[in-house]
């Protein structure tokens, strides 16, 4: 969990969760329903577990986008950080 406590003390960070293997599969496909391949191609454990990080609102999409930014340039550079990927909600 020293991952998960330190991202929570980046500016700009407003949760963050732990996710199994299953809860991100189980996430993967109900993203993906309407695309059975998907789900027919992969199976739990094909996803890694791993930390979701919401922030908080930003003054307008630039804004956002600079500090995703910035959380991804020092969550990449903790220790045990294999990949880190960023979703902007649309």
């Amino acid at each position: 969990m020293l991952v998960e406590k330190r991202v929570e003390t980046i500016r700009g960070v407003e949760r963050v969760e732990y996710e199994t293997k299953r809860e991100a599969y189980e996430r993967f496909k109900k993203r993906f329903e309407d695309f059975p391949q998907f789900e027919k191609s992969s199976e739990v454990g094909d996803i890694p577990d791993g930390y979701r990080v919401w922030l908080r609102p930003a003054a307008n999409d630039a804004a956002q986008e600079k500090n995703a930014a910035a959380v991804q340039r020092i969550v990449q550079d903790l220790p045990g950080v294999q990949r880190v990927t960023i979703e902007v909600k649309d």
